[in-house]
């Protein structure tokens, strides 16, 4: 049977304990998906790829 989740388990979670950190600004890590547009020869095309998400890069991401 699985252990009950505690209260203080999961506000550790929320605080991103075991999480990845930004060296720079110390703030957690967020995974987010990029869509990006190339045209080759007369065609659109477009690839995702997955960027982490900190205060620092925000602006280089979002534009």
């Amino acid at each position: 049977m699985a252990k009950k989740q505690t209260f203080t388990d999961k506000l550790s979670k929320k605080k991103g304990a075991g999480a990845a950190h930004c060296p720079v600004c110390d703030d957690i890590f967020h995974p987010v998906r990029v869509r990006e547009f190339a045209t080759e020869g007369g065609r659109r095309r477009q690839t995702t790829k997955m960027v982490k998400l900190c205060k620092c890069n925000e602006k280089e991401i979002y534009g």
